[in-house]
C-alpha cells in the first residue's frame, strides 16, 4: 500500500485495435476501450468510478473499523450521465450514495 511519498505509476499502451488499450498497474494487466472503441472492454469513465467506489468503500471501512462498528456487506453505489448532446469540456455530473 502506498505511503506519502511514494509515487504511485500506470503504465497504458495502445494494441492493435482501435480504441483499445492494455493497461498495467503494478503486476495487474487489464483491458480497456474508448468510448468510440470496440465497447467489450471496461470504459474510462467506469475505471474512474471504480476507483471512486473502491477509495469510498475503504475510507468507510477504516473508519467502522476505527469505531469498533465494523461494515457488513459494505456498499456504493456511484454513476454518472453523459449525453452525446453533453459539449466537450463540460464537467460531467457524478453522484455517491450507499
Amino acid at each position: 500500500m502506498p505511503t506519502a511519498g511514494d509515487t504511485v505509476s500506470i503504465t497504458g499502451r495502445t494494441t492493435d485495435t482501435q480504441g483499445r488499450f492494455l493497461v498495467t498497474a503494478r503486476s495487474n494487466h487489464f483491458v480497456s476501450d474508448a468510448r468510440t472503441g470496440p465497447a467489450e472492454a471496461v470504459r474510462a469513465g467506469e475505471l474512474l468510478l471504480s476507483a471512486l467506489a473502491s477509495c469510498s468503500l475503504s475510507n468507510i471501512e477504516l473508519h467502522a473499523q476505527e469505531c469498533a462498528s465494523g461494515l457488513p456487506g459494505g456498499q456504493v453505489h456511484i454513476s454518472y450521465e453523459r449525453t452525446r448532446r453533453t459539449p466537450p469540456g463540460t464537467p460531467v455530473a457524478a453522484s455517491a450514495s450507499s
